[in-house]
C-alpha cells in the first residue's frame, strides 16, 4: 500500500496488529506500532486494547496496565472491553479481592 502511495488508516494498522498478536509475534507488533506512529496515525482504544489483551493472556499485567492509565493521560477514552480486558488479566494473575 504504502510503496503505492496508499497511506493505511488505523483500522489496517489494527487488523495487522491484531494478526501478529494473534500470531505471537508481539515484536512485530510493536514495531507497526512504531511505524503507525511515525506516519501520524495514533494507536485508539482498538489498538490498545489488542496490546493489552496479548500481555495480559502471556502474564505480563503490569505492562497492561501502564497502556491502560496511558490511555486516560493520552485523552482516550477506555471502553468496557478495555475494562474487561484488565479485570480478566488481575483474575488470571490472582490479584482481584472478593472480599
Amino acid at each position: 500500500m504504502v510503496h503505492n502511495g496508499v497511506q493505511p488508516h488505523v483500522r489496517i494498522y489494527n487488523t495487522l496488529i491484531h494478526g501478529f498478536l494473534t500470531s505471537g509475534q508481539l515484536k512485530e507488533a510493536f514495531r507497526l506500532l512504531k511505524v503507525m506512529r511515525s506516519r501520524g496515525s495514533m494507536p485508539n482504544v482498538v489498538t490498545c486494547s489488542s496490546v493489552m489483551d496479548y500481555l495480559c493472556k502471556h502474564g505480563r499485567i503490569k505492562e497492561a496496565k501502564e497502556i491502560f492509565y496511558s490511555m486516560a493521560v493520552n485523552g482516550q477514552k477506555r471502553d468496557t472491553i478495555s475494562y474487561s480486558i484488565m479485570l480478566h488479566g488481575y483474575a488470571i494473575e490472582g490479584s482481584l479481592d472478593t472480599n
